[in-house]
């Protein structure tokens, strides 16, 4: 809830070392970027409540492994946003 906007910073794919991602309740928008699929420290990522588009990249999904969160905007009856391993998709009851 930091009033972002824009882009996610393909960039974000060069912070290797990162364990958690949370950019819920922002005005984020675009896609999210292929890079990000180097984040294989990741245990932890909010993508919820932004106007994020398209499909989170497989290539992240492989290299998430076994993310203990990964949440996002891909429920409800026309995502924006779909992602195949997401564990929590918004909106839902665990969105609360």
């Amino acid at each position: 809830e930091n009033q972002l906007t824009g882009n996610l910073p393909s960039c974000l794919g060069s912070l290797t070392n990162l364990k958690q991602l949370y950019v819920f309740k922002n005005q984020l928008t675009g896609r999210v970027p292929i890079e990000m699929s180097s984040l294989r420290q990741l245990s932890g990522i909010g993508l919820e409540h932004n106007a994020l588009t398209g499909e989170v990249p497989n290539a992240m999904c492989a290299a998430a492994g076994d993310l203990l969160d990964f949440w996002s905007d891909c429920g409800g009856s026309t995502p924006e946003l779909t992602c195949p391993c997401c564990n929590v998709c918004c909106p839902s009851q665990d969105c609360i």
